[in-house]
């Protein structure tokens, strides 16, 4: 019997150990889930002060790691494509440029909020600024991290999107002539472009610069441990009602996702399916999307109401007219 019991429990520890080793050990995989979910209300401030809504705004996010976890239903795993591997070989780079889109996209939610609310705001975009250059690129020892790009081939860059729809129409392997502004100096460089996912490229991070002189208020969002620039649209809403002291929540639980810009229009994100998830498990009433994005959403999850949006205009209008 006791050699039975003992050989129970070395089959035990052996399982015990297996799906430790199944948890810890990075997979060549991708793990994404929800990244769980933040009341707005606690974490944005104006002049230094919080307001409570009778409802209230959730901001959602998604965490992505390599695979180690397996267990929770919520969740997908998969497989390393070229783009991945070149991310987690470079991730505090990556990490860097998810910063620096956090900051943009608070940066654009003040400004979008500010000038719905009736302000008048002096801002101006100065080019892209190159957060990262991957080893790999052309660009290496030809440009530098915090570079301003003007301008490609004579056209004026003025965001991010600019510059990539420019540069995949060309091949690989052709010279791009960039204008670049660095350190209050302006320099002309040639360069070559690379092949990224079958697509030609520069082979770096950029990010709009978008500047803006001063706002009438001091505008505090804490985002620890947040990064990435989904939050654009809830960050932008909570700014709002605070500035115009109005409850747009009217008592209900409110989360959503969407880039914004300067002009208030709403952009696509990624990982929808897991920020509807964690607005779930928040018992959120109504999800705020983008309209790229609403066709995800079908399916999902029942018991919420997805109200997709263009800009930040339409948003107000549908959150009074539910």
């Amino acid at each position: 019997m006791k050699k039975f019991i003992l050989k129970i429990l070395s089959y035990f520890l052996i399982i015990i150990i297996f799906l430790a080793l199944l948890y810890f050990i990075p997979l060549p995989y991708v793990f994404t889930a929800s990244g769980g979910t933040k009341t707005l209300s606690d974490i944005v401030e104006i002049n230094g002060k919080k307001q409570k809504l009778k409802g209230k705004f959730i901001l959602t996010t998604v965490y992505t790691d390599k695979a180690y976890h397996l267990f929770n239903p919520q969740s997908e795993i998969s497989k390393f494509s070229g783009n991945d591997n070149k991310v987690w070989r470079n991730k505090k780079g990556y990490e860097k440029y998810m910063d620096e889109m956090m900051k943009e996209s608070k940066t654009t939610a003040i400004l979008t909020a500010f000038k719905e609310a009736g302000y008048k705001i002096n801002y101006k975009r100065n080019g892209v600024k190159i957060l990262f250059i991957l080893p790999e690129s052309k660009a290496k020892n030809i440009l530098k991290e915090e570079d301003l790009i003007l301008k490609a081939d004579n056209r004026e860059i003025k965001t991010s999107r600019d510059l990539v729809n420019y540069i995949i129409k060309l091949r690989s392997g052709d010279e791009v002539r960039l204008l670049i502004k660095r350190t209050n100096h302006l320099y002309n460089f040639k360069v070559p472009l690379i092949s990224l996912e079958r697509r030609s490229a520069l082979g770096i991070f950029i990010n709009s610069a978008l500047e803006v002189k001063r706002f009438p208020l001091d505008v505090f969002i804490n985002t620890k441990n947040i990064n990435g620039s989904s939050a654009g649209l809830m960050f932008a809403l909570e700014i709002f009602s605070k500035l115009k002291s109005q409850d747009l929540t009217f008592g209900r639980i409110i989360a959503g996702s969407g880039t914004i810009d300067e002009n208030g229009k709403v952009g696509e994100v990624a990982g929808i399916k897991y920020k509807i998830w964690g607005a779930q498990k928040q018992k959120a009433q109504v999800f705020l999307l983008p309209y790229k994005n609403f066709p995800e959403a079908g399916g999902i999850t029942s018991g919420m109401q997805y109200v997709p949006v263009r800009n930040f205009k339409e948003a107000l209008k549908k959150l009074k007219n539910l």
